[in-house]
């Protein structure tokens, strides 16, 4: 879990930071996690991952433009490839991610009144 970000030569820092800040050389983060999840971090282990978002529909025209935003901040897709996912609609993002940012995805988009799951993969 984060606790604290702070960018590069900067005396601000965030507590708490959003789970989609994009670290830099430099940046410091500082988290909350058990031994064994530091452990694979040093050794460079990284869980599988296993969760793809499905959107059935966008309730309104005017949530395109802000749930693409969302998505290519989250996921890290180019905003030019969502744009044709969400113009292509009930779709499910092609995209592997893990299971808190399915979660996190699909409550953003919730929030932006676009109606989005997550699916676990097999």
């Amino acid at each position: 879990m984060p606790i604290l970000y702070q960018k590069s030569r900067q005396h601000k820092y965030s507590l708490m930071p959003w789970d989609d800040v994009r670290l830099d050389i430099g940046d410091r983060l500082i988290v909350l996690a058990t031994s064994n999840s530091l452990q694979r971090i040093e050794w460079g282990e990284m869980l599988p991952r296993l969760w793809q978002v499905q959107i059935e529909q966008a309730v309104t025209s005017s949530a395109m433009a802000h749930a693409v935003e969302k998505i290519t901040l989250i996921t890290g897709c180019t905003a030019a490839d969502v744009l044709q996912w969400m113009n292509n609609l009930p779709t499910v993002l092609p995209t592997l991610l893990y299971k808190y940012q399915a979660q996190h995805l699909v409550r953003e988009l919730k929030k932006l009144q676009i109606i989005a799951s997550v699916i676990l993969i097999k």
